[in-house]
């Protein structure tokens, strides 16, 4: 199991801004500091263009769906 973070925005962000915060975002995980951040908790920043990480997100869902599901996981 790997564990990742995203950045989100609201349903209804224009593709505008959703593209400026990816370049921003591509930007900052370029910068020294930041990199040495990440490496020092033994993570690596990776900049996924957004339609490939809602990709990833609905499969993501997908998967532990099915782990719950299988798991018999019922809410308290």
């Amino acid at each position: 199991m790997v564990y990742w973070f995203m950045l989100a925005a609201p349903t209804g962000t224009p593709p505008a801004v959703i593209t400026r915060l990816y370049q921003e975002v591509v930007r900052a995980t370029q910068a020294t500091r930041v990199r040495e951040a990440f490496a020092a908790a033994a993570a690596r920043p990776v900049s996924t263009p957004p339609a490939e990480l809602a990709k990833r997100l609905e499969e993501e869902i997908a998967t532990w769906k099915a782990v719950v599901v299988k798991a018999g996981v019922k809410p308290e």
